[in-house]
């Protein structure tokens, strides 16, 4: 799975669904989303804070 962030607004609801998959138990597929969602948190991060 792979998940593209292209906007601030997308950046915000990948916070926000990170923060919702940390404080629950997960299935499988849902741990594949939060590896995915923090992956593409990160290469944001790289494109966007300061560097």
């Amino acid at each position: 799975m792979r998940i593209q962030i292209e906007t601030s607004e997308d950046y915000a609801l990948a916070l926000k669904r990170i923060k919702a998959l940390n404080g629950s138990q997960r299935s499988q597929s849902e741990e594949a989303e939060l590896e995915a969602l923090n992956q593409a948190v990160r290469r944001w991060d790289r494109r966007h804070v300061a560097g």
